[in-house]
């Protein structure tokens, strides 16, 4: 049987810097969209895959795919280096397992990113990194970019 680690430190240190910034911004108006790393992506392949009968997935694992989403997107960008998206890469995949989707539904799959509560009309957002550890939100992504992204994922 393989024992588990003990996630009960990092979990506490994660919860306490996410208390802070709430804290700092209670209502999303600059700091707070740190948080949203991962989750433009990722909601909208949570809300596709559970429109598909039999397909829904958890919120966590939808994030997590974001998160290596929005990584890409930021070394394609500059702002990381590939050395560091192999790193989220790594760390995310020690725990979830890649989402199952087709080229073909990336498409179907943006149309939700559009529609996130996030984005000011047509122009999608995103926060991505300028390295591990450093956010920059609301960064404006295009459509061929997330579909991109997206590519680039299922190519994992």
């Amino acid at each position: 049987m393989t024992t588990l680690p003990d996630w009960t430190p990092l979990i506490r240190h994660s919860v306490a810097i996410k208390e802070g910034i709430v804290t700092q911004d209670p209502h999303e108006t600059g700091l707070r969209k740190l948080l949203n790393f991962g989750h433009t992506v990722g909601h909208a392949l949570e809300s596709y895959l559970l429109a598909q009968p039999g397909r829904a997935v958890r919120h966590g694992e939808a994030v997590a795919a974001g998160l290596i989403c929005e990584s890409w997107l930021s070394a394609r960008r500059g702002l990381l280096s590939s050395q560091e998206l192999a790193q989220v890469r790594e760390v995310v995949g020690l725990t979830f397992e890649p989402l199952r989707f087709t080229a073909a539904e990336i498409g179907d799959i943006v149309a939700y990113a559009i529609h996130d509560k996030k984005n000011r009309g047509d122009v999608i957002k995103c926060t991505l990194l300028h390295g591990i550890g450093h956010g920059i939100f609301d960064q404006a992504v295009t459509v061929a970019e997330l579909n991109a992204s997206l590519q680039a994922y299922l190519a994992l």
